[in-house]
């Protein structure tokens, strides 16, 4: 398991719309929830090779991790499923 955090929705949102590696879909991603802090955290079992796109991606981006975990460590705000 994988957690993608990110500071706001709008990157969240970039990458749930990129094309996955394999080009025949997009990155698949878990229910997101917003954290305690106002940022936006996706729990997903991405395999190796997309947890390393992922970290590229958000390499430099003030407030963003990639976490190699299935415990968040962060409090929960709320779902954003509803």
């Amino acid at each position: 398991m994988a957690i993608l955090i990110v500071p706001t929705r709008d990157i969240l949102i970039k990458i749930a719309a990129t094309p996955n590696l394999a080009g025949d879909d997009h990155v698949q991603m878990g229910v997101p929830v917003e954290l305690a802090d106002g940022r936006f955290a996706v729990i997903h079992p991405w395999g190796e090779v997309t947890i390393d796109w992922l970290a590229a991606y958000i390499a430099g981006i003030k407030g963003a991790e990639v976490l190699e975990t299935d415990a968040l460590p962060y409090p929960v705000k709320e779902r954003l499923d509803k």
